[in-house]
């Protein structure tokens, strides 16, 4: 198998609809994203993207923490999803339950569920947590509201925030590293048998999911009629970096239509080397996303010298594109094969802050806050600079991991160099 998840683990087993279902990634090398979440420009609003955490205490996972709770009978795994979308490909041992169930907490169908599903416990209108399941939620990706929305509604209603689990990757992340989907999800809120299948496939009646599909096809119309500009948020419209001498504006292309780089709509990567990274190794250092990297951007731009930014990939990859405001130090300087000490101590010393004495002790008291990225979350470099650093006795919150890099940042349409200074060079 080619295509593996992680170096140890080529594919898992799970529960889907009552039957066994291997979990892989798609063996073709060739194989590119599936066009339903190749765009990068959704009208912002409402398609905005979203911090790294959503909620105090809601752990935000990734990929391989999916498969572990996949794999969990005291977890349930759940696509907020509109039916028209679920149809289309979710993750296999999900559940279906639309964000807008959660809309009308009093009704017995809500409470049924929490009792039946969730093992909440409910006596005289009290709800018990102290046997609930852990609930993992996604929807379409960090620019779906979905997931998030019944998220703060289980959070009103007291369910406990360590047993809620947010995929912000979500379809957009799965797709993208080319899992298996099922249309065949369950609809746990109608009936234990009924999937999205069945719904798709018969005529529709005054039911609630006749309910469902006039309420989307209504969304959906006003969605494309939208005019609305591709923002960063509803309240940033853009943001102006200083980069090489000069200013840049970084914004989100505007062009609907849009689609991702070609250089990144490949799902299918040989595993290994281009695994999926675990966050273990790492479990100390802040994993941000697209809007911390915008906001230490926007520190440095304004003269904050506390902050470096690092692609870690090497100059054949920066040339295609890389982000504003950060500079290339490639992972094999600092880990790999071109790593020497005289380079790296020098790359310490001069660039990142790092005192060392003629002992060869390190003193990190002055050293800057790194911001390390690479291709996304397949790719080594960024995570290996991490764990050299650390291995160095580099301060972990002084380390910031944008594990999701040039793939997410390409897939919102968001501005791109390909001239970023390298320091690193001539040392």
């Amino acid at each position: 198998m080619k295509v593996g998840i992680t170096d140890e683990i080529k594919s898992i087993s799970v529960m889907h609809n009552g039957k066994p279902m291997i979990i892989q990634r798609n063996q073709d090398l060739n194989n590119v994203i599936n066009p339903a979440f190749a765009k990068t420009s959704q009208a912002c609003p409402p398609f905005c993207i979203k911090p790294i955490t959503i909620a105090k205490d809601v752990e935000t996972i990734i990929e391989l923490d999916i498969l572990a709770y996949l794999q969990d009978e005291n977890s349930v795994v759940i696509d907020s999803r509109t039916i028209a979308w679920v149809a289309k490909g979710s993750i296999p041992g999900a559940i279906n339950l639309p964000w807008d169930i959660f809309d009308n907490t009093e009704s017995d169908v809500f409470k049924k569920l929490l009792e039946e599903h969730f093992a909440v416990t409910i006596n005289e209108g009290k709800y018990y947590f102290n046997t609930a399941k852990t609930l993992v939620l996604f929807c379409n990706g960090p620019w779906c509201n979905q997931s998030t929305t019944s998220i703060k509604t289980l959070l009103n209603l007291g369910y406990p925030a360590e047993k809620l689990k947010w995929y912000r990757g979500g379809m957009q992340s799965w797709e993208s590293l080319g899992f298996i989907t099922v249309t065949d999800v369950l609809i746990p809120q109608i009936n234990l048998d009924t999937n999205i299948t069945d719904l798709t496939t018969s005529p529709l009646e005054q039911t609630t999911l006749n309910i469902w599909y006039n309420w989307l096809k209504k969304i959906c119309s006003i969605w494309k009629n939208s005019n609305s500009a591709v923002q960063i948020t509803p309240d940033i419209k853009s943001i102006r970096v200083k980069y090489n001498d000069r200013e840049i504006l970084i914004q989100r292309n505007q062009d609907q239509n849009n689609t991702i780089n070609p250089e990144f709509a490949k799902t299918s990567r040989p595993c290994p080397p281009s695994c999926l990274q675990s966050t273990y190794l790492l479990e100390e250092v802040e994993i941000i996303a697209e809007l911390e990297v915008l906001n230490y951007l926007e520190q440095v731009s304004a003269g904050d010298n506390s902050i470096l930014v690092i692609d870690s990939r090497e100059i054949d990859w920066v040339v295609k594109g890389s982000i504003p405001g950060a500079v290339n130090i490639p992972w094999d300087i600092l880990s790999g094969k071109k790593s020497s000490p005289p380079i790296v101590r020098k790359l310490l010393e001069e660039q990142i802050g790092v005192k060392i004495d003629y002992e060869q002790k390190f003193s990190f008291e002055n050293a800057k806050t790194l911001v390390i990225f690479c291709n996304g979350p397949w790719c080594n470099k960024s995570h290996d600079n991490i764990v050299t650093l650390l291995k160095l006795g580099y301060p972990a919150d002084k380390l910031k991991w944008y594990r999701d890099g040039m793939q997410a940042w390409e897939s919102f349409g968001l501005t791109t160099v390909k001239d970023i200074p390298m320091p690193w060079f001539g040392l």
